[in-house]
């Protein structure tokens, strides 16, 4: 069933004043949060790491864990583990072929 205009309007005044008020909040915390989260991510988890280079976590793990330089680098925080994204950037690229 497709969009009716005069169904969607009846239905909108039937809404609650709780009904209202949820909504309001909905399009306020939209508006406030919209900018941060399309705001681009500078470091990025394993897991999203490993999405972004198309590489398995457990490839990621394993370099880590055998100190090989041959893996991206990395930045530790206690026991999180972050990826620059910067950095990976510039670690693919050295594996260009020409």
């Amino acid at each position: 069933m497709g969009y009716n205009p005069r169904t969607h309007s009846e239905t909108m005044a039937k809404e609650s004043p709780d009904q209202v008020a949820l909504s309001e909040l909905i399009e306020k915390l939209r508006g406030e949060l919209l900018p941060v989260l399309s705001t681009p991510k500078r470091y990025l988890t394993e897991e999203e790491a490993s999405r972004y280079l198309s590489m398995s976590v457990h490839t990621l793990r394993q370099w880590r864990s055998r100190g090989e330089k041959n893996g991206p680098p990395y930045l530790k925080v206690g026991s999180c583990v972050r990826y620059d994204v910067q950095c990976l950037d510039a670690w693919i690229e050295q594996f260009r072929v020409k």
